[in-house]
């Protein structure tokens, strides 16, 4: 995974990139290390890291104004606007298909 360390980086990410994955944790969540791990088998798979993640504890406006309900989330965002959500990280097999069908939209990057 990719980490954003300020929320300026992370906004920044957002204007580079047309759709983007982002998975939102706090740093004493076990539910959150367990999801993360998912995550991580599943840019093993396509092998490459694609996923941004950030400590939702530092972006407190911006959790309220996309309506993140609670952690662990996986965000796919158009440009700044959440499209789709995931809480549900039950398996890892979950969590990649979720990825996998929504990665196929995931177009127009800017490098």
């Amino acid at each position: 995974m990719i980490k954003k360390e300020t929320r300026n980086n992370l906004l920044e990410t957002f204007e580079k990139q047309q759709r983007t994955f982002v998975y939102f944790y706090a740093p004493m969540c076990g539910t959150c290390l367990m999801a993360r791990k998912f995550i991580e088998m599943v840019e093993q798979v396509e092998g490459e890291d694609f996923v941004y993640e950030f400590d939702l504890n530092f972006l407190k406006t911006e959790a309220y104004e996309w309506e993140v309900q609670s952690v662990p989330c996986l965000i796919l965002f158009n440009g700044n606007k959440p499209e789709k959500k995931l809480y549900a990280f039950e398996s890892v097999t979950k969590v990649f298909e979720w990825v996998k069908e929504n990665n196929k939209t995931r177009q127009g990057e800017v490098q």
